[in-house]
């Protein structure tokens, strides 16, 4: 695990990394700002570089940097991340766009045990050898901490992600879902991303038309349920919509 502060480090990292099999990546930010960006090309080195951290550079070796990780984002070597589609999003907004995405390692972990967590510090105690490390990005305080210890968090996200998804794939073609995730899950990852950005086209006037049917109903119910209990009774309220069923109904409690 390492940090680049210049981009002749970066280039002599990519110069190995562009013959790797898959590329992980991994961004941390501040209110919406990419502080650094971590790379892993092989599961046994990651590069962190600090954006908007770090040492101070001139301002072309700090354009030779944004142009080197634009080159790495748009390269074709296959990309993969953990909730790649919240990373993606941000850094188009920074003008950066991500080429040949082969897969994300939440939605596989979802495909292959959807009943188990998907957080990577959950796939990372399944699938790797790594100790607990999260809290040291989550606690990051950058007035008591170096910046080393966010640029080491940014890299090791990285590292294991990549040891994860490649413990993935194998997992999911014993588990018998890889076609799947494949032809069905990755597929559709664009569609939502694209729904995520855009919105959903929707028909305000027929909006309008079914408001107008169903409130009258949801009224009428509600004025029923409000009867039966003798009081009010806030059908938005989780808390108070339990004590109906299970206090003033009387009905079975279930849980879980």
């Amino acid at each position: 695990v390492s940090q680049s502060r210049y981009s002749a480090e970066l280039y002599n990292w990519w110069k190995r990394a562009i013959s790797g099999e898959f590329l992980t990546l991994d961004i941390e930010t501040h209110h919406g700002f990419i502080t650094c960006i971590g790379f892993s090309h092989n599961g046994k080195e990651a590069v962190s570089v600090p954006l908007l951290v770090g040492p101070k550079v001139d301002h072309y070796d700090r354009g030779r940097t944004y142009s080197l990780i634009d080159e790495i984002l748009r390269s074709k070597i296959p990309k993969v991340n953990q909730n790649i589609k919240y990373d993606w999003s941000v850094l188009e907004n920074f003008g950066f766009d991500i080429e040949n995405i082969v897969g994300d390692t939440m939605l596989m972990a979802h495909t292959i045990y959807p009943e188990l967590p998907v957080g990577l510090d959950f796939l990372n105690s399944i699938y790797t050898d790594h100790p607990y490390y999260k809290d040291e990005g989550k606690k990051y305080n950058p007035r008591e901490h170096d910046v080393s210890r966010l640029l080491k968090y940014n890299a090791r996200d990285a590292l294991v992600t990549w040891q994860i998804w490649k413990q993935q794939l194998e997992d999911s073609e014993a588990q018998g879902v890889k076609h799947f995730y494949f032809k069905h899950v990755h597929h559709a990852f664009f569609i939502y991303k694209k729904m995520d950005q855009t919105g959903v086209r929707v028909d305000d006037s027929r909006r309008k038309n079914l408001l107008s049917k169903y409130q009258p109903m949801l009224d009428e119910m509600e004025s029923t349920i409000n009867l039966v209990a003798e009081e009010r009774i806030n059908v938005n309220s989780p808390q108070q919509v339990a004590r109906y069923i299970y206090e003033i109904l009387g009905c079975p409690k279930m849980t879980h």
